[in-house]
């Protein structure tokens, strides 16, 4: 915003600027970047990212990730959508997201041992 965001696109200390989040902002925040020629990375219209780094807790991040990918079967603002893992782990982390969904249950909602039930489509 005013308060943050415009004096740091500004600022001519500042060599690149990284923005998440809507289209708008997005080129208004490209177009002061502009001024300097600044490099810009856009993330715009994505959302929740989740980074992983190789100091983190694997096991809860793995966690994490399948909950926040299954939870309401995705269908929630705040679901993960996509993983972002530091390559010195990216192997293990993956073995282990997916060990875990392996475990997530899918099918009739109406039966309590499911954890993912109703989808928009088989695939």
């Amino acid at each position: 915003g005013a308060d943050v965001g415009a004096p740091m696109v500004s600022h001519p200390l500042v060599e690149m600027v990284s923005f998440t989040g809507s289209t708008r902002v997005g080129k208004m925040t490209m177009a002061a970047a502009s001024a300097s020629l600044k490099k810009v990375s856009m993330e715009l219209g994505g959302k929740n990212g989740q980074i992983v780094f190789p100091d983190a807790d694997l096991e809860a991040a793995a966690d994490a990730a399948v909950f926040g990918g299954f939870f309401n079967a995705g269908e929630c603002c705040n679901a993960g959508s996509r993983l972002i893992v530091h390559e010195a782990i990216a192997d293990d982390f993956l073995g282990a997201v997916k060990s875990l969904a392996d475990k997530v249950r899918v099918g009739d909602p109406l039966d309590d041992r499911t954890k993912v039930g109703a989808m928009i489509s088989a695939d």
